[in-house]
């Protein structure tokens, strides 16, 4: 549906704009994507390339997504879904702020 493609386009269009318009650069569009949510969330181990941590990545060109690694294993490459699910449910615990 429509409200799907959208919800799962949205990183890939902010990327895009920011390539056409030089609206911000792409270091701080993945930070703003990755690192910035999973911190607010108290996600420690996510968000980031580091060791101990959690890393799921995605290749891109452009707005174009090239290939996607979870947890490990490739699930998405040259833009074709492998089959696989590797990713997993994470459960948010509410902490007083």
């Amino acid at each position: 549906t429509r409200r799907l493609e959208r919800t799962s386009e949205t990183f890939t269009r902010l990327l895009a704009f920011s390539e056409e318009q030089n609206f911000l650069p792409i270091e701080k569009i993945v930070e703003k994507i990755t690192a910035l949510p999973a911190r607010l969330l108290g996600l420690t181990s996510r968000g980031l390339v580091a060791e101990g941590a959690v890393a799921d990545l995605v290749c891109f060109r452009g707005s174009e997504i090239k290939c996607t690694i979870t947890r490990g294993a490739i699930t998405m490459k040259g833009g074709v879904f492998e089959g696989r699910y590797a990713g997993e449910a994470i459960r948010f615990r509410r902490t007083a702020f």
